[in-house]
């Protein structure tokens, strides 16, 4: 079980192995619509930045968010934290992808 300043890889990585199909609904994500939008506007930059598709980095984004979000103490530092969780999963995901590292790694 990974303590709040570990990375919680289980979780995601088992979303990214089976296609994200469970992640979270974003109905009661986002406190008000300005919150969405900023949201939004880190997920279209992570999928840019990162060359991964929007959907992917969507889903991904919300799931790490969904858990986040019950612990922190201050939700201003959420996009920046979500960001930094969802571009190290996903580079764990290419480095599995390409036989870099392999799960004893993590």
């Amino acid at each position: 079980m990974a303590d709040r300043y570990t990375p919680d890889i289980q979780g995601a990585g088992t979303a990214l192995k089976n296609g994200m199909q469970d992640h979270p609904n974003e109905t009661g994500l986002f406190g008000n619509q300005s919150e969405k939008k900023l949201h939004d506007a880190s997920i279209e930059q992570l999928s840019r930045h990162l060359e991964e598709p929007h959907e992917c980095v969507r889903r991904l984004y919300w799931l790490v968010l969904s858990r986040l979000k019950k612990q922190a103490r201050v939700e201003d530092f959420l996009p920046v934290l979500v960001s930094r969780r969802v571009t190290y999963l996903l580079g764990i995901r290419r480095a599995k992808r390409s036989g870099r590292i392999t799960g004893q790694h993590l």
